[in-house]
């Protein structure tokens, strides 16, 4: 379904079971989300045709599944059976794909809604939200504002109220710095853990299916659909939360990285996410000083192999004459060209030194806290340069997808009204317990539902889209 043909008004279902009546608290908000262009297609009449059948199933006493009746948005780059998969590009030629990919199908079978597909940076190329193919996604806090990207789209429209959760991808920040800049939750996942069949490559060393949220339970509950085995490693973080309901975060460290991380940041962001580790001291944590050498050369070194990655995946395209990409994102797979054989076997040199120090930090914090990024969202235009843009706001994002570890971005404050995003680094394979320790601090600070109530403060505009989770 295009989004010119979407009719909010157009009743739906006959029944009002709990799975349709959740669809249409989400469905309701649509209209909001489509004004940010944060949708690219929908496919509300299944989802509803969906919901239904989920609540004849609960009349009759089956066992709902873990995503009962939640409703999922998918961004342009996954591919969802009936609709197409543009990556935001006008060079794609918009026909519909044949079939879901592994991901969608599991989120089907654990009884997810998939309403529709959001918008992207150009093939996941880019912070900024523009493409070649439809109008550039806005700021759900502040349209003057860069989204964050390349799942711009999933973000916006979760903080918008249009779904509970949403697919993003990240290979250098995708799924995160937007859900920093539009105050929602993003994971990336362990590299590996998630199956990637029918969604779009970029750089295969480094791509990843996120899951994103309007709160970490639903991220949680989307990873465990998601994923293949999963194989939890056994750190000293999966002891947390360890039963001491006064101090329930009692003995985990938790590793602060000042320098580069810290430093580097703008100080109002710094500031924030110390008072954020701050509350995990007051949860019973301990805070200890971690050096990562090299952590600045980090993000020059993923993009020297993302970058060269990307020329390879795309060159027809930055060739074609004339050019039917966004000039942004030509002249970043343009500089893929010129990657050295070289260049590329020195930078995943680096990456192995650099996953070695990482993994060598861990044996000192259970967990490293740092910024999401070092800014909140900029003001469109604020850069004369795209590129410079992207390097700014992914430079503290970069560094973790270089060392293959999961990363969660969620809400932690404001500066400047608008959101500030922490990132909680665990080491490989400690996705879950990283998940676990995350929602405590959800729940004992209460930043989730506060946020949403705080954005209908600041934006009466906007309206309270927080409904609140409904299972």
């Amino acid at each position: 379904m295009g989004l010119q043909e979407f009719d909010p008004a157009r009743p739906q279902a006959a029944t009002s079971g709990d799975a349709v009546a959740r669809l249409s608290r989400s469905v309701g908000k649509i209209p909001h989300a489509t004004s940010l262009n944060a949708l690219t297609s929908l496919d509300v009449e299944r989802a509803y045709a969906d919901a239904r059948r989920l609540d004849r199933l609960d009349e009759a006493g089956n066992p709902r599944g873990p995503l009962h009746g939640v409703p999922i948005l998918v961004k342009d780059n996954i591919d969802v059976a009936g609709l197409p998969t543009t990556n935001g590009s006008a060079a794609h030629d918009g026909l519909p794909a044949q079939s879901d990919a592994i991901v969608v199908r599991r989120l089907r079978r654990a009884g997810a809604l998939i309403i529709g597909k959001t918008n992207m940076d150009e093939l996941a190329l880019g912070v900024t939200g523009a493409n070649s193919r439809y109008p550039r996604a806005l700021n759900a806090w502040d349209q003057t504002r860069l989204p964050g990207g390349s799942s711009g789209g999933s973000a916006i429209a979760l903080a918008a109220g249009a779904a509970e959760g949403a697919l993003g991808t990240d290979t250098g920040g995708s799924v995160r710095t937007p859900a920093a800049f539009n105050g929602v939750t993003a994971l990336r996942p362990t590299i590996g853990l998630i199956p990637m069949e029918g969604v779009t490559p970029l750089s295969p060393k480094f791509d990843t299916v996120g899951p994103m949220g309007r709160d970490i339970r639903t991220v949680e509950r989307m990873l465990g659909v998601i994923s293949k085995t999963l194989r939890t490693r056994r750190t000293a973080l999966a002891a947390y939360p360890n039963g001491d309901r006064a101090r329930p975060l009692r003995g985990l460290r938790v590793g602060i990285p000042e320098a580069h991380f810290f430093s580097t940041a703008d100080p109002d962001v710094a500031a924030v996410v110390m008072i954020a580790a701050n509350q995990f001291v007051e949860l019973g944590a301990t805070l200890v000083a971690v050096a990562l050498d090299g952590a600045e050369h980090a993000q020059a070194r993923t993009s020297t192999i993302m970058l060269a990655d990307g020329y390879s995946a795309y060159k027809e395209l930055v060739d074609a004459d004339p050019p039917v990409i966004h000039p942004a994102v030509q002249e970043r797979i343009e500089l893929g060209r010129h990657v050295t054989v070289a260049e590329y076997r020195d930078a995943l040199d680096w990456m192995s030194t650099w996953s070695g120090r990482v993994t060598a930090a861990f044996e000192s914090a259970d967990l490293m806290l740092v910024p999401t990024t070092p800014m909140v969202a900029p003001r469109i235009g604020e850069d004369d340069r795209e590129l410079d843009t992207v390097r700014r706001v992914t430079q503290f994002t970069f560094p973790w997808s270089l060392a293959c570890v999961p990363a969660l971005s969620l809400p932690c404050g404001i500066a400047s009204d608008m959101p500030v995003g922490m990132q909680l680094v665990g080491p490989q394979g400690s996705d879950v317990s990283l998940l676990r320790v995350a929602a405590l601090y959800e729940r004992e600070t209460l930043w989730n539902d506060a946020f949403h109530k705080l954005k209908a403060h600041l934006f009466p505009g906007a309206t309270s889209d927080f409904e609140g989770s409904a299972s």
